[in-house]
């Protein structure tokens, strides 16, 4: 119930009593009665007129073209719960809304502050012919009554026509009356609150509608996370993403933090001058996995909405961002720290716990080490070192945030390390050098693990060692010449010569035959074998895929493309320098196509082990096919031979 209800029924409750207190004998109390009774009716009376709601209708344009999109807003002030909002129009307009907004505005009459509740209802409309159009009355239900607003007109011209000058619409009307609003001479870009500071240009490439790109740093290095953001930009009111299509990044890590504008803000932003519609389209945090002139490719998107042409067979204006080239370095080699690994960049802390910190000799303690901090996060540590400890794969959990432009987080390595020694056993200490970007310095931080007392295990045998005869060497008391003697008959070449020479010359004779084909079985058996390895490594691949270990899945295709290369040419691929494998392939009889398909799937594998990549939906098939090639070259090999 509001107030003026609530004084209207004690007003009419103290009529009551007064009527009855004059029917009776004045008295002082009767005075008194009268006194109140008229103090709350004058109230009520007021209170009723206050709580009359209070209604405003504004227009964005008086004036729009054709397909243009403007607005309608009813504003109602001092009412009880207002709800259904509706706005009549003519035929040959679309309609798309309410949006409706809670509004709050305080004012100060008569040295009392007040403020009232209140909603707006914003219909966004497009006008499909030219003419002028009453729109109208826009209402509200409160309580048992509809209250209805102002009729409103417009005028609709043709498409390319309209005159570019002030809007109508004041998001601020509510605030007329208060110091600094309403003011007739204010122009409307005051009133709008100004864009973030990424929406703002000096000058646009189209006049209605585009994509704008950046990335901030364009110099990077190799590790470095980079900001990559694209804004989509239309002059003809109001719009929505519509057919998307991302931006091609091969050599990036992506961390999305944008992967939508849905739901995003609409800002208006005036460049030269027009007045934009803008909202953020992408942001992404990408990380480089290598050095040179990277390319990111171009992103498309459409411009959905009745003023953009969504009604036009294939909906709307379509436009696209440019490409953008990041130069990617490697951070300097002066000072570079021992142990330093290439992508380790940012700033990082690391801490570490022991457990327990007694123990017998044979058991093993737990070593959890964190990491956290921003930047490109290392995915492996590298344990310490030491006689008589042993350290088992860790086992991993991470939460990597992209947010607020900057990429961080924490990983956590869980170990166990095995003591095989006694007495006081110091552990060492987890070391991490890495590129601190913001200072351009290399930087090491180290989490100490200290000593742990490991006591001697009655219940640990040791196993006694087999075949290893125990040699003892008498030192010798002073040095002489070494004796040399005589070569005996058997070491003279010319006693063998005679021996078997006869005989080996028979022997060649008639096993000269069968070399050819030794060698060729040799061959083919070598073939067999290496496609036997390569078949189980590929197996151990698709099973390494499906249980989501990329991984793992990237070292058993490596070594099933190692197998067949090996049993195609003989050449034992991974004892050969990357950069010089191709022409050692195509010394060997290998096509220069099938040996760069090659190379190029090995550094693939080396950079999916590096960062923890999905592999391509396409891998398992371009390794198969690969393999099958280097074993038809095997046996052209083996048969030539």
């Amino acid at each position: 119930m509001t107030a003026g209800a609530l004084a209207q029924r004690g007003a009419h409750g103290f009529l009551g009593l007064t009527m009855h207190a004059v029917r009776c004998r004045p008295t002082p109390q009767t005075h008194l009665l009268w006194i109140l009774a008229a103090f709350l009716t004058a109230f009520a009376i007021s209170s009723l007129a206050s709580a009359a709601p209070r209604l405003q209708t504004d227009i964005s344009r008086s004036t729009v073209e054709a397909n243009e999109a403007f607005t309608v807003t009813l504003t109602i002030q001092d009412a009880d719960n207002p709800r259904q909002p509706t706005l009549k129009l003519p035929p040959g307009f679309d309609q798309r809304g309410p949006a409706i907004s809670t509004r709050s505005q305080i004012s100060v009459r008569g040295g009392r502050i007040t403020q009232s509740q209140g909603i707006s209802a914003t219909w966004t409309l497009v006008a499909k012919r030219p003419g002028t159009y009453v729109l109208g009355p826009a209402s509200v239900q409160v309580g048992d009554r509809r209250y209805s607003g102002e009729v409103l007109r417009v005028r609709v011209v043709a498409a390319g026509s309209a005159p570019r000058g002030r809007s109508n619409f004041d998001p601020f009307g509510v605030l007329r009356g208060f110091p600094g609003f309403g003011d007739e001479d204010e122009p409307l870009e005051d009133l709008i609150p100004p864009p973030p500071d990424e929406f703002r240009m000096d000058s646009y490439p189209d006049s209605v509608a585009f994509l704008r790109a950046e990335v901030k740093p364009a110099r990077a290095v190799v590790g470095e996370p980079i900001v990559y953001r694209v804004f989509a930009y239309g002059s003809r009111g109001p719009f929505n993403e519509h057919r998307a299509t991302e931006a091609s990044r091969p050599d990036f890590l992506a961390y999305p933090v944008t992967e939508s504008s849905f739901g995003g803000e609409l800002h208006r932003v005036q460049i030269a001058d027009r007045t934009f519609h803008a909202i953020k389209l992408r942001e992404v945090i990408l990380v480089p996995l290598r050095s040179g002139d990277l390319v990111i490719g171009p992103m498309s998107a459409g411009f959905g909405g009745p003023a953009y042409g969504a009604r036009q067979a294939g909906g709307g204006l379509q436009r696209e961002s440019e490409s953008i080239t990041v130069r990617v370095t490697e951070p300097p080699a002066d000072n570079r720290p021992t142990g330093y690994t290439l992508g380790d960049v940012g700033t990082f802390s690391l801490s570490a716990r022991v457990e327990p910190r007694t123990l017998k000799q044979g058991e093993s303690v737990s070593v959890i080490v964190r990491l956290e901090g921003q930047g490109n996060l290392p995915s492996a540590l590298k344990p310490p070192q030491r006689m008589g400890v042993e350290w088992l794969e860790p086992n991993v959990k991470e939460q990597i945030d992209p947010r607020g432009g900057s990429l961080g987080g924490w990983r956590r390595f869980s170990y166990t390390a095995r003591i095989t020694t006694t007495g006081e056993v110091e552990l060492g200490a987890f070391t991490l050098p890495f590129w601190n970007p913001t200072r351009r310095r290399y930087e090491t931080i180290e989490a100490t693990l200290g000593s742990v007392r490991v006591d001697p295990n009655p219940d640990l045998v040791d196993e006694p060692s087999v075949g290893e005869p125990k040699i003892e060497v008498a030192p010798r008391a002073q040095l002489s010449p070494m004796q040399r003697h005589g070569a005996p008959l058997t070491d003279q070449a010319p006693f063998w010569l005679a021996l078997f020479g006869a005989p080996l010359s028979l022997l060649l004779v008639r096993l000269g035959g069968r070399a050819g084909a030794r060698l060729r079985a040799g061959m083919k058996r070598r073939s067999q074998a290496a496609g036997t390895l390569a078949a189980e490594a590929l197996a151990k691949a698709a099973a390494a895929t499906k249980a989501g270990a990329p991984r793992d899945a990237a070292s058993e295709y490596e070594r099933a493309l190692l197998h067949a290369t090996e049993g195609a040419t003989g050449i034992r691929a991974r004892g050969v320098l990357r950069a010089e494998l191709q022409s050692t392939l195509e010394g060997a009889g290998v096509e220069e196509t099938l040996a760069s398909e090659l190379v190029q799937l090995l550094e693939l594998f080396d950079a999916v082990r590096f960062t923890g990549e999905a592999l391509p939906e396409d891998t398992s098939r371009r390794v198969r096919q690969l393999v099958s090639q280097l074993e038809k070259l095997g046996r052209r090999s083996g048969g030539a031979a």
